[in-house]
């Protein structure tokens, strides 16, 4: 005969609980000292991410006008491209700097028909730009600074173009979804890097998920950069000029992959950490 002992001292239960509780602790201190690590490496992700940005919008490390000759095939191969040049001040605030946009045409119609688009642009560009995007002549518009010449810029947004629209349909897709991630991964990376700031995403599927949807951005980014530079060769851009356009391309492509691994490494440190630490910024933990 078998007999079940279900019964339970009151001595075992208070050494089962005092070795539940050291097992407890020694988890919480791991998950904390992780939580520690992966804050620190955070840290140099943002930095990273947010000096590259900087030098990136105001021109690169190294500017790169090309000859006028080199800038006019660059604009010809982007209305080739399914893509129209247009020069317009975007800015609230004459301080700011103004990155490169590319928009859908139906996009820029509603930018062409704003009613202060027209403070601090020259009538006839605004004009240029509703009569293209009327007319629907293109399915996409290149909007760059008034005076930018920087043609590694131009070719680069040009590249993206030519992913949007390539016969490859994976392509597309990667092209689409990087399109589609873009402003959330910088918003969540932005929110990171202020005093106080942090996102709630958690769960290692989420984590998961983020370094696939970075991946697409950081693929999307190369390919545009590879596509740019095949250009500017083909426009007549010097040997100088190549080598200071893919020097540029090595510092954007630094943004995308700094705002990705602190995207991702934020999700898992939310996910590791003590219950205790919830909701509080990679920051405090540092």
């Amino acid at each position: 005969m078998i007999i079940l002992r279900t019964g339970i001292t009151v001595e075992t239960y208070v050494l089962s609980q005092k070795e539940f509780g050291i097992v407890s602790n020694a988890v919480n201190k791991l998950r904390r000292n992780l939580a520690k690590q992966l804050s620190k490496s955070i840290e140099k992700d943002i930095n990273l991410w947010s000096n590259s940005k900087h030098i990136s919008e105001t021109g690169g490390i190294v500017k790169v006008p090309g000859s006028r000759k080199t800038r006019d095939n660059i604009y010809k191969a982007a209305n080739s491209s399914d893509a129209r040049i247009s020069r317009l001040d975007l800015r609230e605030d004459p301080r700011e700097v103004q990155s490169l946009i590319v928009m859908p045409n139906n996009s820029a119609n509603a930018l062409a028909n704003a009613d202060d688009i027209g403070i601090r642009n020259k009538p006839r560009r605004v004009k240029k730009l509703r009569i293209s995007t009327e007319k629907g002549r293109r399915s996409n518009q290149i909007i760059i600074p008034p005076k930018n010449k920087n043609i590694d810029l131009v070719a680069h947004e040009i590249g993206h173009v030519s992913n949007s629209t390539s016969n490859n349909p994976l392509v597309r897709k990667i092209h689409q979804k990087a399109k589609d991630i873009a402003s959330e991964s910088s918003r969540r990376v932005s929110m990171m890097n202020s005093l106080m700031g942090t996102h709630r995403r958690s769960g290692i599927k989420n984590v998961i998920r983020d370094i696939l949807d970075e991946e697409s951005l950081i693929a999307e980014e190369t390919r545009a950069s590879r596509k740019g530079l095949k250009l500017l060769r083909k426009s007549g851009a010097t040997r100088e000029e190549l080598k200071n356009a893919k020097k540029n391309y090595e510092l954007g492509l630094n943004t995308y992959k700094g705002k990705g691994r602190a995207n991702w490494k934020e999700t898992l440190r939310n996910t590791i950490q003590p219950d205790d630490w919830k909701g509080g910024s990679f920051r405090d933990d540092l």
